[in-house]
């Protein structure tokens, strides 16, 4: 299982500097099964959503990341 989680960055940082903790805004896309579930996934939440990304200032990154199983 994979976390979906959509950030809105700024145009001024790169993908590779746009983390949860310095993006604009940030997005639960819920949980997917598999890697491509993820991606399909994060674009029918943000297309969902009333967060949108203004196309000349920010732009949407989605991260798909392993859930960690808990031992019980």
């Amino acid at each position: 299982m994979f976390s979906v989680v959509i950030l809105i960055c700024s145009l001024s940082m790169s993908p590779g500097e746009c983390h949860d903790y310095n993006a604009l805004q940030t997005l639960s896309g819920g949980e997917a099964r598999t890697w491509a579930a993820c991606g399909f996934q994060a674009q029918e939440a943000l297309a969902r959503s009333a967060i949108q990304p203004t196309p000349e200032r920010e732009y949407a990154k989605i991260e798909c990341a392993p859930r960690k199983r808990s031992h019980i």
